[in-house]
């Protein structure tokens, strides 16, 4: 494959005759697969973001800069004391039961080392007893010293119930957090996006009312403790099938061994994301620290985008069409292609966010306006944090657990050892550059030693470059304020974003002609997926005359697998037929159907991987094994798709 084949559509037909998918090609379908699930995710990243608007409003209005400042080390608190409860259990159970690595570790685990088939359940349900077990030991040690903790976070012993109520909104958080990423891993996107809102919706609803009241930072944290336990509840609920109420000695030791290697990855990366809070309060006042908490609000909206696509990412590589687009392109070549237009959609974003500051911060009194100026650091932080996950995760070493381990720490250290010496002169300025600096130098360590990297993802360096630069010159032009004035200073911004910035990037070959002609098909496919269920009843064409060739017998036996979601082995009881015949049909039809390759001798294989009723992560297992016994990931990849089209597809579009 030539090095633009990824996005010019060369290197084969790309799965054949899938004529149930019509003339897409696979990178149109990889395409928009991942950008469907990342607008899920930005969805949700969205609502939370109203939230947080509605939030900054409400607290910034009903509370001044230095009790803000108070509750913003509060919530550092709480969110800390979230990780730490999950610190083994999370990581562990992501790496043992669902091959993922936790944090910036690898989208995609060693699967030579997960739970055997068959026992995922009671493994996930081994991972949420020590969950439990970690949140009851937290709070036996931290509540009696509810006193000294609020003299060391808010200055006063007085603050003890404030530090109470952030101990209880850690814990729950972390609830949410290992039950919302369970739902997240089974693949499915819309239930988590709900649940992800539904959390921030709960905290507006409960803390809104109180902080207007009056009850100020009491207000705030029980808003925060109802958001994280109502909605972790429910995502155990959704997910209910994933677990199992054994425990097991054994998976407890293979959870607790691999999440403990994940340590001073998570530790650092947060104290890097979590930690300006309070490290700024070391070294000033709690009001400057109230105002670069607007900033960092404002310009998070970089951090849910970035979010989103790494949200997408873990969970979409472990699917048929990831590993079938790894085959037919190469895994370096399309991580190649994700890393440049991780940098070009992050600097586009850190441009629009920089640009539209000064509006932005106006949702904020007066006094909070000074936080504008420092949009544009804090934004790059945000980019390159995630520049860090995503060179990372595209990464992988011999020695992958003590490599990440130690470019996080490094990174970590040079962020609180920086901001030390630059924050007393700099203020959030100096802390938005120490954050920069510390994970430049993380992703710089990954470069330096990819000569012991078993596998890593080229950096498209004149490229990259030439992105960074058209940015930072457009940023510069817009904050020359001697340029303009109201409405003509608005119009000049946008002139600068919406037409000037796009143009230097594809006169500049940041995003040639050729590729931004290719990624047309794509997005074009995407919009129709996400208008489809507008569209004369959201009917899939495609699949609807697939279905109409099927004689009635094979379609009654389909839609029964499929949209009744019947396992063969009900189907095959009220039938009187040996399930193993029930899947080869099925798996049959969907390989006819879809023009994939393969042999009759798989079929029955095939079938139980899709309709036997196993979770998520069993199913993974199956997969595996099939192909390791020589069946074709092209094979496995369109019937997968075929089997989730006829799902998605209504019951009254169903052929009669």
């Amino acid at each position: 494959m030539g090095a633009d084949g990824l996005l010019s559509g060369a290197g084969g037909p790309d799965g054949g005759s899938r004529r149930w998918l019509g003339s897409q090609t696979l990178t149109t379908e990889f395409g928009r697969r991942i950008g469907r699930d990342m607008i899920i995710y930005a969805l949700a990243g969205v609502s939370v973001l109203l939230v947080s608007l509605v939030m900054l409003v409400v607290y910034t209005h009903y509370l001044p800069p230095a009790q803000y400042g108070k509750l913003a080390i509060l919530f550092f608190t709480s969110a800390l004391l979230t990780v730490v409860l999950n610190l083994i259990p999370l990581a562990g159970i992501l790496r043992w039961v669902y091959v993922a690595g936790e944090a910036a570790v690898g989208a995609v685990d060693d699967p030579n080392r997960q739970a055997p088939g068959g026992t995922k359940r009671r493994a996930l349900g081994t991972g949420c007893w020590m969950n439990a077990a970690f949140i009851a030991i937290g709070a036996g040690v931290l509540v009696p010293l509810a006193h000294p903790l609020a003299r060391l976070l808010v200055g006063r012993s007085s603050g003890s119930g404030w530090v109470l109520l952030a101990i209880a909104s850690g814990a729950a958080g972390s609830l949410f957090r290992l039950t919302s990423n369970v739902v997240r891993m089974e693949r499915r996107p819309v239930a988590f996006s709900l649940i992800l809102a539904a959390r921030g919706f709960v905290t507006v609803a409960v803390a809104t009312p109180l902080v207007v009241a009056g009850d100020g930072i009491n207000g705030a944290l029980l808003g925060t403790l109802a958001g994280s336990l109502l909605p972790g509840i429910a995502a155990v609920l959704v997910s209910r099938e994933s677990y199992s109420a054994e425990f097991s000695w054994y998976d407890f030791r293979q959870i607790t061994d691999l999440g403990a290697k994940y340590i001073f990855v998570i530790l650092g990366l947060f104290v890097v994301h979590n930690g300006d809070p309070f490290v700024l309060s070391r070294f000033a006042s709690d009001a400057e620290v109230g105002i670069y908490r607007v900033a960092t609000r404002l310009s998070s909206i970089i951090s849910y985008l970035v979010s989103a696509f790494l949200l997408a990412w873990a969970p979409m590589e472990r699917s048929t069409l990831f590993q079938a687009t790894y085959q037919r392109y190469g895994r370096a070549q399309v991580h190649k292609k994700l890393v440049t237009y991780y940098v070009v959609a992050g600097l586009t974003v850190m441009v629009g966010l920089s640009l539209g500051g000064d509006v932005l911060v106006r949702l904020s009194p007066p006094k909070y306006w000074g936080a504008a100026n420092l949009i544009p650091f804090t934004s790059f932080a945000f980019l390159i944090y995630g520049l860090f996950v995503v060179v990372a995760r595209t990464t992988h070493h011999r020695h992958r657990d003590f490599v990440h381990n130690a470019s996080a720490a490094l990174g970590a250290i040079l962020y609180v050892a920086i901001a030390a010496a630059l924050v007393p002169r700099w203020g959030g300025y100096g802390l938005a550059v120490s954050a920069t600096v510390g994970m430049g130098a993380a992703c710089a360590w990954f470069r330096a030693i990819n000569r012991t990297a078993s596998h890593h993802a080229p950096f498209d360096w004149p490229r990259v470059t030439a992105a960074a630069v058209i940015a930072v010159g457009c940023v510069a032009l817009g904050d020359a304020r001697a340029v303009g004035h109201g409405a003509l200073r608005a119009a000049l911004l946008l002139l600068d974003f919406l037409v000037l910035y796009p143009a230097l990037l594809l006169a500049l070959g940041v995003v040639p002609w050729e590729e931004a002609k290719a990624i047309y098909p794509t997005l074009r496919s995407l919009v129709g997926l996400l208008l489809a269920p507008l569209r004369r009843g959201g009917r899939d064409e495609a699949t609807i005359r697939a279905l109409a060739t099927l004689a009635p017998d094979d379609l009654v036996l389909l839609r029964r697998l499929t949209k009744d979601r019947q396992r063969s082995s009900e189907v095959a009881a009220s039938a009187a037929m040996p399930v193993s015949v029930v899947e080869a049909r099925a798996a049959r039809m969907l390989r006819e159907l879809t023009g994939a390759p393969g042999s009759e001798r798989d079929d029955a294989a095939i079938g139980n991987w899709l309709f036997s009723g196993k979770t998520v992560a069993e199913q993974d297992v199956v997969r595996h094994y099939l192909e390791r016994y020589g069946v074709d990931i092209m094979t496995l990849q369109p019937v997968e798709e075929a089997a989730a089209a006829a799902r998605a597809l209504p019951q009254r579009a169903w052929p009669e």
